[in-house]
């Protein structure tokens, strides 16, 4: 056989297989067309269009078996409700109202939980105020029973006896305090000072000794019983209310008085004059009744006392 009948034959065998090939495309493509027409899809392209990609099967399946799931429940749940509802049916009107009370629930427990919360804080503030009034009714006890016992002291103290014996106490005192700056100025070296119910002297030459007022030598308690009358007349004058004492009467006592304690002592008498008051003093101390400014001399005769005014 030569080259070109072997070409020939070749050809001839291609063409026989191009022409089974042509007949089974044709074949192919009428059951595409059919299974496109079956799956109504409205062309080739639309289905070529359609074709998933392998990576994307295994996803895609995921998702329908949980849309089956779900579809599932949704329909359980229907048949649930509808068989709630006994076959009733509901109006759009109905839905509506329905989601109108829904939204007005919402409201009302919005402003309920609001309410809790203010009752809350309130119910604190409550809790607060009362602790403290247990506190208060404590302090209140506490002080009550302090005030019986200074009403009871308080009491005790206003009673006749107890009570003239402060208004006394602080009376002598004042007389014990006055009376030393006078006697301070009479000796230069005295002062006063009441103690237990006594009045006592302090030495200020002798390192503010403080001794009983018997100590004193004649002279010296002359001057102290003069400087406590002297303070006792002021301060009745002072006092309000007071009868007003118009004459003052001292007896005696200069006698034991050396000359600087006495010119002292007159001083201080005279200091007393004025304000209407008359201050008088009987002594026989010539000296002392020349510098009264006016005298009541008492003679003593055989026959009688004779009666002398001196004026100067």
């Amino acid at each position: 056989m030569t080259l070109r009948s072997t070409a020939k034959a070749g050809v001839a065998t291609s063409e026989e297989r191009a022409g089974t090939a042509a007949e089974r495309a044709t074949e192919l493509r009428r059951t595409a067309e059919a299974s496109i027409a079956k799956a109504d899809f409205p062309s080739l392209a639309d289905a070529k269009a359609a074709v998933i990609a392998q990576a994307q099967v295994p996803g895609l399946r995921k998702r329908v078996d949980q849309y089956r799931v779900d579809r599932e429940a949704t329909e359980r749940r229907i048949a649930a409700l509808n068989e709630e509802l006994g076959g009733v049916t509901v109006s759009a009107a109905e839905v509506e109202e329905a989601r109108t009370a829904y939204a007005a629930g919402q409201q009302a427990h919005t402003a309920a939980v609001d309410s809790v919360a203010t009752l809350r804080t309130q119910i604190g503030i409550t809790r607060s105020r009362v602790d403290r009034r247990a506190e208060l009714a404590a302090e209140h006890e506490k002080f009550a029973a302090e005030h019986g016992v200074f009403r009871s002291e308080l009491a005790d103290g206003l009673r006749t006896d107890r009570f003239q014996e402060f208004v006394l106490e602080e009376s002598f005192q004042d007389l014990a305090h006055g009376a030393s700056q006078r006697l301070g100025e009479l000796t230069g070296r005295y002062a006063l000072t009441y103690e237990d119910g006594n009045i006592l002297v302090v030495d200020h030459d002798n390192a503010d000794e403080t001794r009983s007022a018997d100590t004193l030598s004649g002279g010296e308690t002359f001057l102290a019983s003069l400087a406590l009358a002297l303070e006792l007349s002021e301060q009745i004058q002072q006092a309000a209310g007071a009868v007003s004492l118009e004459s003052l009467f001292i007896d005696e006592g200069f006698g034991s008085l050396d000359e600087g304690a006495l010119d002292g002592a007159a001083s201080a008498v005279e200091s007393l004059e004025g304000g209407g008051r008359m201050v008088g003093i009987i002594t026989h101390i010539r000296e002392l009744a020349d510098r009264l400014p006016c005298r009541i001399v008492v003679e003593r005769r055989d026959e009688g006392s004779r009666v002398q005014v001196q004026v100067g």
